[in-house]
């Protein structure tokens, strides 16, 4: 499994069912739209609500990391036209 996730990445080569892959990747960036309207929403419908700058940037970097992260991947391992060489 874990050579498979690596070898996806070679140019040329491609996960074994990149439809179910493509699908997920697109379930994440609705999921990465939702979660940054709800935080726009939240930040306009309550201001006064105090969050510390610490929590606030870690976790925007962490949840904004991984799913770039994930998407990267899922990009290039699903299509044998694009990947490291």
């Amino acid at each position: 499994m874990i050579s498979e996730i690596f070898t996806a990445l070679k140019a040329g080569e491609e996960l074994k069912d990149p439809t179910k892959w493509k699908n997920r990747q697109v379930v994440i960036n609705q999921v990465g739209a939702v979660v940054a309207g709800v935080v726009a929403f939240l930040k306009w419908k309550y201001p006064d609500v105090i969050i510390p700058e610490e929590l606030k940037d870690m976790v925007i970097q962490t949840v904004g990391g991984g799913l770039v992260v994930v998407n990267y991947y899922l990009t290039v391992a699903t299509t044998k036209k694009i990947g490291s060489k």
